[in-house]
């Protein structure tokens, strides 16, 4: 059954029912982990004139059976091997339009087992998260529409939401990738001139002009001249009734492209399932990876003149966009430490609530406040720093002066440390189970235990108890004992504050009491801590703490969890991590620097 119900669907002249992607890249689909990796129609074709130029097929098969958005990058096609890494044409052929030089044979990695293959994690397709999909049209078009609403939810993985794993493409998504590519079109094409680039030209010459330069935006690479005649043929063939409506239905194809809707990653095949990523392919993993956004042009150029072909010239190019990651980074944050927004959060009674608009006030400007100087964006400041956002709701909140305009400012020290004792962590996680559960697996990376097969009922209220006498009592029922033994005792470190994030001396008319002793296995994590911002300092020294972090970044930067097959990659990250004293800036740096991310392994290549 056809699902696009719009201007696209009318070009719909015949087209396989379903499709399945692993045929268009030679990647492990979600089917391939054991979810269904079938992409409904609507998802992958794109209309070109009288037919959809469609494809299925099996992984590896013949780079013909791709539709002409999928061809491979001209002159980068054909099996390579590590010691051939430029394929040779047929002789005479000319590749239709500019493409990234290939890598210099002294590219292939050499730390781990070339001859296997085997040194990097499978690669898994994925499409551009909300926020991606956005950026990429703004950037393109400078049009900021803010439709992550209208895009399909994210289902996400360990809270990350670009996890290849979990993209499993639905019809839900065909439809709303279909209302939205519609709808974005129909906005551009109704202020030509602003938008499209347009000024002085007819609508027809401006679409033959500009469409190259929009395909770039929007694929993230040059545009081949075939698919810039089938594109032109396409508006040329609408146009005759209504070019607004041909215009229209030229961006929304564009729009609803596998190549722009994927990080298609086709590369250079060097034998043994292993690929090596071209210039345009490493310029789009650089820019989403630090700046959540599509290349510019200034990075496409230095794609096209192979600058991004060696570890040196990805460590420029990303040192220079630094700067530029302050959204990246609290978009990480927020994830990792699994805020999904004020809605989650409560205020008690006298406390108005747009305190929790402030809360996510301070929180952005807080990460990027301590992520701005490589003097501070170390883990260590991110559990330390006192330094707050403030207005005059959050000053009442934290007890501190209220400020006579909201910015940034100081906190007492003796209650507020780092980005755990703020309101938006806290109150996001309001019991010492939840507490600990986070430090537990998101901080140190230490499983926590499987409950057994056995239920028991909810903790009663008793009054006059306090709030750790009460899950204190978790450890004498034996089957709570086993995880909350080691939750619970360190959640209670930070039993100063309620479970709204306000920090109290008292709990119940009892003196607070969080002191406490961690026995989680680590000999540089446990003993006794007393109060949360000795739990801070605590983690802020620790060597297991800085390891996890890494690995966090890693799976969010990859858009997949390590796996056995990235062992070296995860050891350099990490050793880059530790020897620049947990500095995060220098941790982006080293995670361009591994195999893992210039190479991709592909099952059945």
């Amino acid at each position: 059954m056809t699902i696009l119900p719009s201007g696209l669907a009318r070009a719909v002249h015949h087209a396989p029912a379903a499709m399945n992607l692993s045929g268009v890249t030679g990647w492990k689909t979600p089917a391939a982990a054991g979810r269904r990796g079938i992409i409904p129609r609507g998802a992958l074709l794109f209309a070109l004139g009288a037919g959809v130029f469609g494809c299925e097929g099996s992984v590896g098969g013949p780079i013909s059976d791709a539709p002409p958005g999928l061809d491979a990058p001209p002159g980068l096609t054909g099996p390579g091997t590590p010691s051939q890494l430029l394929p040779q044409l047929p002789p005479g052929a000319v590749p239709p339009a500019p493409t990234a030089p290939a890598p210099a044979a002294d590219a292939v990695p050499t730390d781990c087992n070339p001859a296997t293959g085997n040194f990097v994690g499978p690669s898994v397709i994925r499409h551009l998260t909300p926020m991606q999909y956005d950026r990429v049209v703004e950037s393109v078009f400078g049009a900021t529409l803010s439709q992550r609403d209208l895009l399909p939810p994210a289902d996400t993985q360990d809270t990350y939401d670009n996890q290849g794993i979990r993209q499993n493409v639905q019809r839900l998504h065909a439809e709303r990738w279909d209302a939205v590519a519609n709808r974005t079109a129909q906005y551009l094409v109704l202020n030509p001139d602003g938008l499209l680039g347009c000024a002085g030209m007819p609508l027809a010459s401006c679409v033959e002009a500009k469409l190259p330069d929009w395909g770039q935006g929007l694929f993230r690479r040059p545009l081949t001249n075939d698919e810039v005649q089938k594109y032109l043929g396409y508006y040329q063939s609408v146009a005759q009734t209504s070019p607004e409506q041909a215009a229209t239905s030229v961006l929304a194809a564009m729009l609803m492209s596998p190549n722009f809707l994927f990080m298609v990653e086709r590369g250079i095949p060097l034998g043994n399932g292993l690929v090596q990523l071209n210039g345009y392919e490493l310029a789009s993993r650089l820019s989403f990876m630090i700046l959540g956004a599509p290349p510019d042009q200034q990075l496409l150029a230095a794609a096209a003149a192979g600058e991004l072909n060696t570890p040196e010239g990805l460590e420029r190019h990303a040192r220079s966009m630094l700067d530029g990651a302050g959204d990246v980074v609290l978009d990480f944050h927020k994830q990792w430490l699994g805020l999904s927004g004020k809605h989650q959060l409560e205020v008690p009674d006298g406390v108005p609530m747009s305190v929790l608009d402030s809360a996510e006030e301070e929180l952005r400007w807080f990460i990027q406040d301590w992520f701005s100087s490589a003097d501070t964006a170390t883990l260590s400041g991110l559990f330390l720093s006192p330094r707050s956002w403030l207005d005059a709701d959050l000053a009442n909140v934290y007890g501190a002066p209220p400020p006579a305009v909201p910015g940034m400012a100081e906190l007492p020290t003796d209650q507020r440390a780092g980005v755990l004792t703020r309101l938006m962590f806290l109150g996001t996680h309001p019991t010492p189970s939840g507490r600990g559960a986070f430090v537990m697996e998101r901080v140190l990376c230490s499983p926590i235990p499987v409950p057994p097969n056995a239920m028991f009922d909810a903790l009663p209220v008793v009054a006059g108890e306090t709030r750790r006498e009460r899950f204190s009592r978790h450890s004498g029922v034996p089957c709570a004992a086993a995880c909350h033994g080691k939750l619970d005792p360190m959640g209670f470190a930070f039993e100063h504050f309620d479970e709204y994030g306000i920090w109290r001396d008292e709990d119940n008319g009892k003196a607070v009491d969080a002191a406490t002793s961690i026995t989680v296995g680590f000999a540089d994590v446990d003993g006794p801590v007393d109060g949360a911002t000795q739990m801070s300092q605590r983690l802020a020294e620790s060597a297991t703490a800085r390891s996890c972090v890494s690995s966090h970044w890693f799976q969010y930067a990859n858009a997949r969890r390590a796996a056995p097959q990235d062992q070296c990659s995860m050891e350099h990250v990490r050793n880059a991590f530790e020897v620049s004293g947990g500095n995060v800036r220098e941790l982006l740096v080293a995670l361009t620097q591994v195999d893992a991310f210039r190479f991709v392994r592909k099952e059945g290549l």
